[in-house]
């Protein structure tokens, strides 16, 4: 009998037989092949194997869902084969890898720092960073412990030194040796860590670091984090130190963290934590400029916005940048202040060009005029 139970299941052969039977008639093989298959499991649910079947009327489909049965004594049940997917996803092309022995990588990242007046000592300081790193690197190719701890540094020295500048080659120098994905430079200082409500400083240092994951967190005066007498005081910077010390270790091997400001102020702000000392296991030096040092700085300046100093601007900038390196005044930044006495020296020139006629050269040249203009209006007392 067809539907009983006892029969063997609908041998396939008969139902393709049947099935171009159908289509000599003219009937759609769709149609009957589903009909053919919803007649036996008719046959089988009347005779008590439940089955509900669902016989579209469009294509002859059939649907039919089964409620689960649980297999008798004599059944053999197989494992069910994994279904597989039904397009595989497109391979994504790997990162190119880098290689942490390759010298001439990390070396042309490092040349930069060359080109950077009066920071030669910052340069062998930053190199000597590198090598430790680079040894580590080498270390966990040979499945070798390391300590992530030499990517931090504290930055200690005056405003102006290139302590920022520096930092982004660190950052690039960390990627050339294959110790940090990114190396971008995220800047912080207290008003970007420490909030003004119970709870808020720990939420602002965990997203200044979330934004850094992957290069360096660069924290600028971050002895400011720790005021004097702030241990019997509520600030917030106590937290904000905490925060910073849990998720240097969290991170440490994704992570840089460069903490910078005066040297005297640094190390008060070490002093505050005993943990901190132990995380920032290098210290790069950052020094004034001297007065020749300020006239390259000036030169660099310049050149990069197509613009020459002529002899005697140039005579005029070294006796008033001298006088200043030896007796900085109040707010004076090494660098950012010649680059301020630079863009006053454009102002001057652009209002001396205005009143004759000029020429190429005329545009590219800033005169002993232009620089005295500007000397006048910033550093009186240099001139």
């Amino acid at each position: 009998m067809l539907g009983s139970p006892d029969a063997p299941a609908l041998p396939v052969v008969i139902v393709l037989a049947l099935a171009m039977g159908g289509l000599l008639v003219g009937a759609p093989a769709g149609a009957v092949i589903g009909g053919l298959i919803g007649l036996f499991l008719r046959g089988r649910a009347k005779d008590g194997a439940p089955a509900s079947v669902t016989e579209p009327t469009t294509g002859g489909r059939v649907v039919a869902d089964r409620p689960h049965r649980q297999p008798q004594a004599h059944e053999q049940v197989d494992d069910p084969a994994p279904l597989a997917p039904i397009s595989a996803p497109p391979a994504r092309p790997a990162s190119p890898a880098v290689d942490p022995r390759d010298p001439e990588r990390l070396n042309r990242v490092l040349a930069e720092l060359d080109g950077l007046p009066g920071l030669e000592a910052v340069a062998e300081q930053v190199r000597r960073m590198a090598r430790r790193v680079a040894l580590d690197q080498e270390r966990k190719v040979r499945g070798m412990a390391v300590a992530e701890s030499g990517y931090h540094a504290i930055f200690s020295g005056p405003p102006g030194t290139g302590k920022t500048t520096v930092a982004r080659i660190w950052g690039n120098a960390l990627v050339a040796m294959g110790a940090l994905p990114s190396g971008h430079v995220v800047e912080a200082d207290r008003g970007r860590l420490v909030g003004q409500h119970v709870g808020e400083t720990a939420i602002k240092t965990t997203e200044a670091f979330d934004e850094a994951r992957g290069g360096v967190l660069f924290i600028d005066e971050a002895y400011s984090l720790v005021p004097r007498g702030f241990e019997s005081s509520n600030d917030f910077g106590r937290e904000a130190v905490e925060t910073v010390l849990a998720r240097m270790e969290n991170d440490r091997a994704t992570t840089a963290v460069i903490a910078a400001g005066y040297a005297e102020e640094m190390d008060r702000f070490l002093d505050s934590n005993p943990g901190l000392r132990s995380r920032f296991a290098n210290t790069v030096t950052f020094e004034h400029f001297d007065g020749p040092t300020l006239v390259r700085v000036a030169e660099s300046m310049a050149e990069k916005g197509d613009y020459g100093w002529d002899p005697e601007a140039l005579r005029l900038l070294g006796q008033a940048f001298t006088r200043l390196a030896a007796a900085p005044p109040k707010g004076w930044a090494n660098a950012r202040s010649v680059r301020s006495v630079l863009d006053l020296a454009v102002t001057a020139q652009a209002d001396r060009l205005s009143e004759i006629g000029f020429g190429d050269d005329d545009l590219a040249r800033l005169i002993e005029e232009d620089a005295r203009t500007a000397l006048q209006r910033l550093y009186p007392q240099a001139i």
